[in-house]
This record gives C-alpha cells, structure tokens and sequence, in this order.
C-alpha cells in the first residue's frame, strides 16, 4: 500500500480496537500475531439466536435471546487492498447472516474501502447484533426474512446503547459556570450562575452572541470578565 506498510496498518489497527475497548462496556478485542493479523472481538448485548427446540426446516422458528456475541476477522495477506475475513463464531439470527456464519461486508451493507478502518466495521457488526441493521429485500433464508416480516414482534432496535457508550454516559452538553464581574468581590450576591450549552443546539453561539450584542453596540464589561468553569 502507498505511503504505509502493511504491518503499520495492522498495529495501527489494533491500537484503535484497544482504544475503543477502553471506550466501550460492549466490546472487547483479543489480537494475535506480531504485527496483529488476527482479532476476536466480543460484544455484549441484546441479540437473537434460534431457540434449541426450534424447527426451521418445518416452518417453526422460535428464537431467544443472545448476550454474547463473537466475529473472528483474520486480515487478508493483501490487506488492506483486500478486506478483511469476517466468521461468526457465536449463534445469531438475522436475515442478512448465512447459515455457514462467514459474512462479507456486502451482506452488512457495506462497499470495502482500503482507508475503512476495522472501528467502523465494529460498529456495523454491533448494529447487526441489536438488529439495527437488516436489510430484508436481501435477506437468506426465506424462512428467517418471512419470521422478520411477518413474526417479529420485538421493537428495533433490541439494545439501545451506542458502542461507545462509556463517552456517552461521561460526557455532557452542559457546563455550569459563574460569571465573575468587577464587583463580585465586593459584593457575593451579584454573581451570576449560568448555563452554557455547548452542541447541537437550535440556536448557536453565533446567534446568541449577535442577539446579545447588537451590530455596533459594544458591552464594554466584557473584556473584563472572567469565566469559572466548574
């Protein structure tokens, strides 16, 4: 590959997975070989498998849940020209996963591109677990896309938390702070306690400033103004 051998790449692979693992109470990453060629990641969350008395052949699917979900990729000697080698190592039900478990990334809905980094297919694999994706116009068996289109009577997706759901719980869109004037130390009482959004709001800071502060109108105080975040 231009610019980045292929041994780069890998460690440069396996360093993301490990940072996501760190990122993440879903997943987990095993990496084999030296430079890392093979990874076993692991999930855990809400998926479905077919139930052990369930007869597919006889037109009886029972399904249940599944909590623990294992891919085996093994990356190819023409990495990342070519793309990884994806096996499902754990029981599942979904239309677009054959009964033989190996899965190409067509299958998950995905063109490979030899810039896509093994994080974004994770986080499809992770989508296919909760069956937040599923494609049924291109679903195999017959069997399992009619159980999805006519049986089916769980609400999608089945697990709502995203990959990185560690982020999410830690982060906020809302910093708490008190804005400080010149007579604040003279006077307590007149510091005021403010929210700051900070994300995709409706209104942004752009806005609020030119509501807040006219076109020639300068608030003089401002300069002098010392922001507390807490």
């Amino acid at each position: 590959m231009t610019g980045q051998s292929r041994s780069d790449r890998l460690w440069q692979e396996a360093n993301a997975l490990k940072l996501l693992e760190k990122q993440s109470t879903i997943f987990s990453c095993q990496c084999h070989g030296e430079p890392p060629n093979e990874f076993v990641l692991e999930f855990h969350g809400r998926g479905l498998k077919l139930a052990g008395d369930s007869s597919a052949t006889a037109g009886q699917i029972l399904v249940e849940d599944a909590t623990m979900h294992q891919v085996r990729v093994e990356m190819a000697y023409l990495y990342p020209d070519r793309e990884p080698d994806l096996k499902w190592c754990t029981p599942v039900f979904h239309p677009n996963i054959s009964s033989d478990d190996f899965v190409d990334l067509k299958s998950l809905g995905m063109t490979w591109d030899p810039k896509m980094s093994m994080v974004i297919i994770c986080e499809r694999i992770w989508d296919t677990i909760r069956l937040a994706y599923l494609d049924l116009d291109k679903a195999s068996p017959s069997t399992v896309k009619d159980w999805f289109g006519h049986q089916c009577s769980e609400t999608l997706p089945l697990d709502s938390r995203s990959l990185r759901d560690k982020i999410a719980i830690t982060q906020s869109n809302i910093v708490k702070y008190q804005r400080k004037t010149r007579d604040s130390a003279a006077n307590p009482a007149s510091t005021k306690r403010e929210v700051l959004f900070i994300g995709d709001d409706e209104v942004s800071e752009k806005d609020l400033a030119a509501k807040n502060n006219p076109p020639g109108v300068r608030d003089d105080d401002r300069d002098d103004e010392i922001m507390f975040i807490e």
